[in-house]
This record gives structure tokens, C-alpha cells and sequence, in this order.
């Protein structure tokens, strides 16, 4: 996370932390003053002395975030530590600028000079050395995509690259990205790009007496803007700076709060509900809840009652955040925060389980170049302060920044230095990391209720009018390079109007299970009435229903008029899909589906390559067949009443001799366990024809 900077009223001790500003040698409060108009020259400020409880707050949020990326079961919302260090930061640089501007010191050329001296040393050492490890470990394609990845880092965009390339924090491949954790410090850099200038502004021209109210409306209006992209946008909510930026205003925001007197008991009570707060969210939420938005709120309101009633007298909470192992590593908490997870990732890609004693070791290596990394560049780094800016710019920024482009653009020119390993297992390689997301743009995750347009989102010939549809969820989207064949084979075209989480059951409601609670999935009825009006509007050839219609079909999610069950609401929304699709003159068509893989990792013929393993990449046909029965059974009825109705059944080129395949003729199939990747989609396009002809080519014949 950002760190902070020095201003003329700090003692000369500080220190690093992943949370923000890395001193927190004072906080700051407006206090009441009987002159309510006052200018912001006659604010009032109460200056204290540094608090080390901040620092153990740094400690108990780091921790947090690396148990979590150990995958250990008992902490799977450790996650939340990087907002607790999204509340510290704001509080922190707030404070910072509203010191200066009190005194007349404020300058931005001086406030991106400490950013640049406190965030670039220790950054840059990190991009370095997980280059270096990258350069020596990644296969091509893997190289090429974390130099791009390294690009988008350097100029604190990390964010902009994880949402688009790894979709959601908690996806099948996040945990082999070297660089995803630098998408938090991407989000701070860009909340400051523009919030001194906001706070400045704020400072001059607004009455002391409303700078709080303003703010608190500031932070309740983000929160609505975060929970409303959750709802229809979450991997963008995720990683977005402008739904995070209620958290970095919260703390914000307890800068100017009127400070109030309290008595003990009530500090004491207030830092152990804070700390309470924090440990809840960590130990019950789930990488399923719907986050942040409105689920982020406890662990910030946590953070935000310590940072506010702690430190003012010896309380329980201030007596165990001040303790000197947890101010030690408060301390060196950015390092740690920016060493923990390249370690992770290498370890992820080289498939070490981390069980207790590889997290120790983890453990220990982190803090172990944390706390070099803070002796040996970091603390030199401040003798740095007197330069001119000019100066700090070019060899704290530029210089490592270009150095870092230029390599970048070496690795993508080379193709990723191919020649390091043996062609197959790059081919291999490739086609694991090859996905429809990546192909299609964001042709399966537009606007709900606006989607991409024909000419956005292409399948098959160009330049003709459009033939078909296809619709569905990701798993419709997955198909996109099987029937973009087909289409290019039949002289068709076709437009994917896919969106996750949204197989087509028209007058269908949609539940999910989120930490517990069955909560309506909006969207799912939202967007599946954008297709109706689409398909009635148009008079297209076919429609292409596809999804992951066997799983849906098990589940107890959906509900529909007088329908007594899930399953019944399921087959009803089916039957609706169907009359719509023939009564607007088009053809059904139904892609049955693609196994699930369970006990066969999607990158298994990778592994085996890479590593010179022999693990058996194919799956027990029956575990398909027991996962599809219910959905096949039901789909042998619909073909009976609608014998109009074609089906397209990629397994069976999948399955065959009593297993499903994860690898057809030395190509993957997989991008993760239940999603096909594209170049096995567009394979499975190419071997379908072959073998059994090409299902859309009657569309044309037909109309």
C-alpha cells in the first residue's frame, strides 16, 4: 500500500507500512471552535505524538492478508486486511496534508516526492527480483502476460490489468499471478492522484463546521456507488479504485471528526468491538460474499473505531497493538505486504502445498527481506528527501520504470524467449492461458441491460447480416471458439450475447447462497429480459442455448410462478426459452455441455510436461455421466416433445473408452476445471465437423 511522507512537524522516527502513509507520528482532529465559519487557517488541530498502535493495526492487517493467500480454511476472509489498510491510509495522508495545509506547507510537487521516496525503493526491488525469478521460472506464454502485468504495475494501473486479464481476485489461475497483490497499491496511487487537490479545495473553500458532514456524505454516496457495482459489475467492484474509495474516505473523514471525551471504559470497549469487528470478518466471510460494497463495512467500521478511540489512554486494544512484536512488524508491513505473494504464486506454480510448515517458512522468508529490504533501501532512502524533485523523479521513477518497459518489450518481441523450453510444452502452455474473455473482450461481461453490440461481439462470417444467437452464461462463452468454427465452416454469422451467471430461463428468478443467506441474483431476471425483447424483435435464423445447464439443473436456485420446485422452475423457464425462440421463427439449437473435471487439474498435461510427471489426465467417464444424468434425462424429454430441437453434444469427442479427456491431440482443452479455453474450443469446433458433421449448417439450408 502507499506509504506516507515526512512533514516539518514530524519527530524524526518513522515508519513503513503496506497501509498508506508509512508515519502515523501524529493524527489529527478538527476540534470545536466557537468561531464555526472559520477559515481553514483557523482550523484547529490537535497534534499528538506518534502511535504505535497504528503500526500493530498494520501487523494485525498483513497477517491477515498472507494466512489467507496460505489457503488455510479457518481464515478464508483474510482478505479484508487490505481494506482495513485502505481505512489506515486515508486517515494517515489525510492527516498529512491537512497538518501542511494548516501551516502553509502544503505543496503537490513536495507530496509526490515522499510518494515517490517511500513507495518506488522498495517497489521497484520487488518488480526486480520477481523478474529476475520470472525470467527463470515462467513458460512463454506465462512470461508474456506477467511482463504485461509489469507494465501495468510500474504506472500503478495493476488494478486495470487484474480485473481485465484474471477476472475475479478469487479465480482458477489469481493464484499464479506473481503481481496480483500489487492491485491494492494501484488503487491508492490513483485515489491520490486526485484527493489532495479535492481536500485542498475542500479545506478553502468549505466551513469548518461542514467539512465533516461534507465528507461523511462524500463516503455514504461511495458506498452506494461500490454496492451498486457489486450488484451488477463484481470483479470490477473488486478491483476498481472508484469502489474502493468510501474506504480510503472513511479514514479520511476521522480527521475531521469533532473530538469527543470519553471515559475509559468506553475506549476500551470501542477498540475491542474495532478488533472484534476485524477478526469476524476475517473468520466468517467468504470468497463467495459479495464484497466490497456493503459487506465491506464491518472490517472498515473496525478499523475506524481504533483509529479514532484508541491511543488515548492505556486500553486493552491500544496495550496489544502498541506490544513491540507487533509494532516490529507494523513496521516493515509494506515490504511484507509487497514480498509475501510473488513467493506464494512461485510456490503455487510449482504445486508445493503450503501446509504449516511451508506457511512458517513463507512466513519467515517474507519477514526476513521485509526487514532487509527496510534496513538497506528503505531507511537509506530518506537521505534522498533534500534532493530536488526533478532529480528524485528521474532515478526514484523514471530510470527503473523505463529500464522495466524496455525488458517488457524485449520478452513480447521475443515471444517470451520460446527457446528456453521445448516447443511442446509451450504449445501446451499457450493454449492453457488462451480463454474466451481474453478473445472475446467484454463480450460475456457488458452492461447487464446493455450488451455489446452484433459488431462488438462477431461469431463466424462478418460481413452479413447476423444469422443466430448465442446466448447463455460463461459456459456459453467458453463455446464461443467451437462455434465461431461451425459458423466459419457454414458461411454464418452469429453474435454472443453471453453473460456470466445467466443461463436464458425466461419468467425465472434466480437465488444464490451468499455466506449463508439466499439472496435474489437480480441480474439473472434483468438481463434474460433484455434477450427476450432481442429475440422478438429480430427475426434471426436459430438461437444457441447453452450454459452449465447439468450443474443449474442439481442446484435449488430458481423459482418461477406455481412451479413447486427449483428443478420444475428450471424446466418451465426452458420450455418458455423454447416457444419464444420457435414462435419468433428462429430454430433451437442446445449445446448439451462439457464435462466438469473433478480429481483432474485443467493444466494436467502442462504439469506433466513441465514437471516430467505422469499423472493420468483423463477422468472417469462415469463421474460425467453421474453429474449429467438428471440434465440429459430432462433434455431426452424436451427432445421428445420439440423434435425440432438440435443438440450439439461436445462430449462425445471428449469422452471416449471410459474417459473424459482433458487433452485432445496434444492440445488442453481447459482454462480451469469446468471452462474450456480457446484454442481447445475452437479444436472441439474443428473435430465435431470432422467427425460428425456441421450442426449449423442447416441453418441456412432451412431458411
Amino acid at each position: 500500500m502507499l506509504t506516507g511522507g515526512r512533514t516539518p512537524a514530524q519527530p524524526a522516527s518513522s515508519h513503513a507500512g503496506p497501509s498508506g502513509a508509512n508515519h502515523n507520528d501524529f493524527a489529527l482532529h478538527i476540534m470545536a471552535s466557537p468561531n464555526d465559519d472559520a477559515s481553514p487557517r483557523q482550523h484547529q488541530f490537535v497534534h499528538t505524538t506518534y502511535r504505535p498502535e497504528i503500526d500493530g493495526l498494520r501487523t494485525v492487517s498483513v497477517m491477515l492478508v498472507i494466512l489467507h493467500h496460505f489457503g488455510w480454511s479457518w481464515i478464508p476472509g483474510g482478505y479484508i486486511g487490505v481494506d482495513v489498510f485502505f481505512v489506515i491510509s486515508g486517515f494517515l495522508i489525510t492527516s498529512i496534508i491537512a497538518q501542511e495545509a494548516r501551516a502553509g506547507t502544503f505543496s503537490i510537487a513536495g507530496f509526490y516526492k515522499r510518494r515517490i521516496l517511500r513507495l518506488a525503493p522498495a517497489y521497484f526491488l520487488v518488480l526486480l527480483v520477481t523478474s529476475i525469478a520470472g525470467l527463470m521460472i515462467l513458460l512463454p506464454a506465462e512470461l508474456k502476460n506477467y511482463f504485461t502485468s509489469v507494465i501495468y504495475s510500474t504506472f500503478f494501473v495493476a488494478n486495470i490489468y487484474m480485473w481485465g486479464e484474471v477476472g475475479g481476485y478469487f479465480g482458477a489461475q489469481a493464484d499464479v499471478v506473481p503481481l496480483l497483490h500489487l492491485w491494492s497499491l494501484a488503487v491508492e496511487e490513483q485515489f491520490y492522484i486526485f484527493w489532495p487537490f479535492t481536500l485542498i479545495l475542500g479545506l478553502r473553500f468549505i466551513p469548518r463546521r461542514w467539512l465533516w458532514p461534507t465528507l461523511l456524505a462524500v463516503v455514504l454516496a461511495s458506498l452506494f456507488v461500490s454496492e451498486w457495482f457489486v450488484q451488477n459489475y463484481r470483479a470490477a467492484a473488486y478491483y476498481l479504485m472508484p469502489t474502493r474509495a468510501f474506504e480510503l474516505l472513511l479514514g479520511a473523514l476521522l480527521v475531521f471528526l469533532p473530538r469527543v471525551n470519553v471515559s475509559k471504559a468506553v475506549s476500551n470497549l470501542m477498540g475491542l468491538v474495532g478488533l472484534a469487528l476485524i477478526l469476524y470478518s476475517a473468520l466468517t466471510f467468504s470468497t463467495e460474499k459479495l464484497f466490497p460494497g456493503l459487506g465491506a463495512v464491518a472490517p472498515c467500521l473496525g478499523a475506524a473505531l481504533i483509529l479514532f478511540f484508541c491511543g488515548r489512554s492505556p486500553d486493552i486494544a491500544t496495550t496489544f497493538l502498541s506490544s513491540g512484536p507487533m509494532v516490529s512488524i507494523g513496521r516493515v508491513s509494506y515490504p511484507a505486504y509487497l514480498w509475501h505473494w510473488p513467493i506464494i504464486a512461485f510456490l503455487n506454480i510449482h504445486l508445493i502445498d503450503i501446509d504449516w510448515k511451508v506457511g512458517l517458512a513463507t512466513l519467515a522468508a517474507t519477514l526476513a527481506l521485509s526487514y532487509a529490504t527496510y534496513a538497506y533501501v528503505e531507511k537509506p532512502a530518506k537521505a534522498l528527501a533534500r534532493r530536488p524533485m526533478r532529480q528524485i523523479f528521474s532515478y526514484g521513477f523514471a530510470a527503473p520504470a523505463l529500464s522495466l518497459v524496455l525488458v517488457a518489450g524485449l520478452v513480447t518481441a521475443s515471444d517470451g524467449w520460446p527457446g528456453r523450453f521445448p516447443e511442446d510444452l509451450t504449445a501446451k502452455s499457450a493454449a492453457v492461458l488462451s480463454s474466451a474473455p481474453k478473445a472475446r473482450g467484454r463480450c460475456n461481461e457488458g452492461n447487464v441491460q446493455n450488451p455489446l453490440s452484433p459488431d462488438d461481439c462477431i461469431l463466424g462470417v462478418p460481413d452479413k447480416p447476423v444469422d443466430f444467437l448465442l446466448v447463455g452464461d460463461s459456459h456459453a462463452n467458453h463455446f464461443t471458439g467451437m462455434i465461431d468454427v461451425m459458423a466459419r465452416d457454414a458461411g454464418l454469422r452469429g453474435y454472443d450475447i453471453t453473460q456470466s451467471n445467466t443461463i436464458f430461463l425466461p419468467g425465472t428468478k434466480r437465488f444464490q447462497m451468499v455466506d449463508g443467506a439466499r439472496i435474489e441474483y437480480t441480474n439473472f431476471e434483468l438481463r434474460n429480459q433484455v434477450l427476450v425483447d432481442v429475440i422478438r424483435k429480430n427475426q434471426y435464423k436459430a438461437v444457441v442455448l447453452a450454459g452449465s445447464f447439468a450443474s443449474h439443473y442439481n442446484t435449488g436456485e430458481f423459482i418461477s410462478p406455481d412451479a413447486r420446485s427449483s428443478r420444475e422452475s428450471f424446466e418451465r423457464g426452458m420450455e418458455a426459452a423454447i416457444k419464444l425462440i420457435t414462435d419468433s421463427g428462429a430454430e433451437v439449437f442446445i449445446i448439451e455441455g462439457t464435462p466438469v473435471l473433478d480429481g483432474v487439474e485443467y493444466d494436467c498435461p502442462v504439469i506433466n510436461k513441465r514437471f516430467e510427471m505422469h499423472k493420468d489426465c483423463r477422468m472417469d467417464i462415469r463421474r460425467h455421466l453421474r453429474h449429467f444424468s438428471a440434465w440429459q434425462g430432462f433434455l431426452g424429454k424436451l427432445k421428445s416433445s420439440h423434435p425440432e430441437i438440435k443438440v450439439i453434444e461436445p462430449d462425445q469427442i471428449m469422452c471416449r473408452d471410459g474417459f473424459c479427456h482433458s487433452e485432445l491431440n496434444d492440445i488442453p482443452l481447459y482454462h480451469d476445471e469446468n471452462h474450456l479455453n480457446q484454442t481447445g474450443s475452437e479444436l472441439l469446433g474443428k473435430l465435431y465437423v470432422a467427425r460428425w458433421g456441421n450442426p449449423l449448417a442447416g441453418i441456412s439450408k432451412a431458411n
